[in-house]
């Protein structure tokens, strides 16, 4: 059964455990990252992601699937005219909790339109990685600067 179609206390209790699992997740990963070989691996496949994702997510993503070479929400694969594969599982990262609660009550200075609600805490979001996806090829990312290693010497 597709998110959408829970009931809202079960979308609450799916995205609670969602988050829970993240963050588990995180704190395994943090906790393996002592060892060097798993902190190469991560940071390896991590640094893909940074740019775009963020320092936790780019872990998240590489803790998850560190195979990963181009990461977007479910939206954003249609918006690129590609199609996410039914059955897929999402690679979890946080994401932002925006818009109000239902106890908020708007008020008239709040009249002015905003192009985005300021986030209200973080939450566990799906993205998938390109080959995840069916689709027309797509435009490659460009690939972020690397810089030099620094050096006493010049």
């Amino acid at each position: 059964m597709g998110y959408r179609k829970l009931a809202p206390d079960a979308r609450r209790e799916l995205g609670k455990r969602r988050t829970a699992e993240l963050a588990d997740l995180l704190q395994a990963g943090y906790a393996a990252m002592g060892r060097r070989d798993v902190w190469a691996a991560v940071m390896r496949a991590g640094a893909v992601h940074l740019n775009h994702r963020g320092a936790v997510n780019a872990i998240a993503i590489g803790l998850q699937a560190p195979e990963a070479t181009r990461v977007l929400g479910y939206r954003a694969w249609k918006d690129e005219g590609r199609q996410v594969r039914k059955g897929e599982e999402g690679i979890r990262i946080w994401g932002p909790m925006r818009g109000r609660r239902e106890d908020e009550a708007s008020t008239p200075e709040d009249s002015e339109p905003q192009d985005e609600a300021p986030a209200r805490g973080w939450v566990s979001n799906a993205v998938f990685d390109i080959s995840q996806t069916d689709g027309p090829p797509v435009t490659p990312l460009r690939s972020p600067a690397v810089p030099r290693r620094w050096s006493a010497t010049g």
